[in-house]
Formats: C-alpha cells, sequence, structure tokens
C-alpha cells in the first residue's frame, strides 16, 4: 500500500504530527521534516518509513519512557497510553515497553505489591483491586499482590476498621441501633469484609461497657 504523507499538522512552535494515509502517523520537530524531506501529498516508500522509526523514534521514545520512569512508577497500561498520547508509532512504543521492562523500570508486579503494601493499612482488600484493575493490572498479578499481603497479616481490615470505627464512634458512645448501621454501612460502601466489620463494631462496643 502507498505511503502518502496526507498532512502535516503544527502541535507546537516546532513540533510537527505526520499523517499518513488520513490517519496521525508520529510527531517529528520541523527541522526533522525538512531533513526527511516529508511534505504533503508526498508518497514514502515503506523502507523509508522504517529507516525514520529505527533511526529516530525508536530510540526518542525510550528515552521518553525512561524520563517518564525517572519522575514516577507507571504500569504498563499508563506508561503506553502516555508514550501513544505523545504521537510514537505502535512499533516505537512496544520496543521502549520491552527495554524498560527488561531492564527493571517497568514491573505491573512490583507496582501491584507496592501500592498492597503502602495502602494494605488504610484501604479496604476491595478498594485496592479495583484501584489496580483501572491502572491495567491482570488479575493474576492483583491476586498474587493481595495474597502476599493478606496472608502474612491475621486480619489486617480489622485493625483498619477499629481505628477509623473509633474516631467516628468517639463522644457518641453509647451507639443506639440506627448509629451502628450507619457506621457499619460506611465501612460496608468502602468494600470492607461484613464479618471484620461486625468484629469491630463488637469490640468498639465492648471497651465502651468496660470503660
Amino acid at each position: 500500500m502507498e505511503q502518502i504523507v496526507t498532512k502535516i499538522e503544527e502541535l507546537s512552535g516546532r513540533r510537527r504530527l505526520v499523517y499518513i494515509n488520513g490517519e496521525q502517523a508520529f510527531a517529528l520537530y520541523s527541522t526533522e521534516v525538512r531533513r526527511y524531506g516529508i511534505a504533503e501529498g508526498k508518497a514514502l516508500a515503506q523502507e523509508d518509513l522504517e529507516q525514520l522509526r529505527t533511526e529516530l523514534l525508536d530510540k526518542r521514545a525510550v528515552k521518553r519512557a525512561m524520563y517518564l520512569l525517572q519522575a514516577k512508577d507507571y504500569t504498563e497500561k499508563e506508561l503506553t497510553e502516555k508514550l501513544q498520547r505523545d504521537f510514537y508509532p505502535q512499533e516505537s512504543v512496544e520496543g521502549a515497553l520491552a527495554y524498560v521492562r527488561h531492564f527493571g523500570y517497568l514491573s505491573d508486579e512490583r507496582f501491584a505489591q507496592m501500592y498492597v503494601q503502602f495502602k494494605g493499612q488504610k484501604k479496604s482488600r476491595k478498594q485496592i483491586e479495583l484501584f489496580l484493575q483501572k491502572k491495567g493490572i491482570s488479575r493474576e498479578l492483583i491476586d498474587q499482590a493481595c495474597e502476599e499481603y493478606y496472608g502474612q497479616n491475621e486480619d489486617p481490615e480489622l485493625e483498619q476498621i477499629l481505628v477509623q470505627m473509633r474516631r467516628k464512634a468517639a463522644g457518641k458512645l453509647p451507639l443506639s441501633y440506627e448509629e451502628k448501621m450507619k457506621l457499619m454501612g460506611s465501612f460496608y460502601r468502602k468494600g470492607f469484609q461484613s464479618d471484620s466489620i461486625k468484629k469491630a463494631l463488637d469490640i468498639v462496643v465492648s471497651e465502651c461497657e468496660h470503660d
């Protein structure tokens, strides 16, 4: 199929977005557009496009990925979307991901483990799982990270609920039936396990009775 430059769109003062056969293809600086002889209406040979990608875009995508990962951790989905928004070709995106993955700069497994360890004392397991799913982490890696964390802790959710429940119930004890239901409901909506919620409430009520 013939590769025709159908449009060159200005992105910023120096960057240009090149369209091939009516579709967004890649972004270059204006000096690079001239250097590679790219112009609207011009046909480009496939080998010339491959040369442009391997000489310039692949390397630039790797550098961009490394720069982004220096500032914060990304999941593979997030980094992919970030590079795509910068108009790198899919081949360049995949090459950059393979590079940073190979050298350990990108790891969905590590991302999931670190997030669960950091948020395990603050959020319910359900909240953690939903967050990681939105980040594009696979179900297998989410389950693995959660089982590793929750398997090492006897009942981490109970401790979380107790801390929050004591704070919410402070100054309101003893609680009426309606207040107990409202308090329990606030934890149900956050995704905490019902057994842990009931245990925590029993502990809080018992502490009140023995004060």
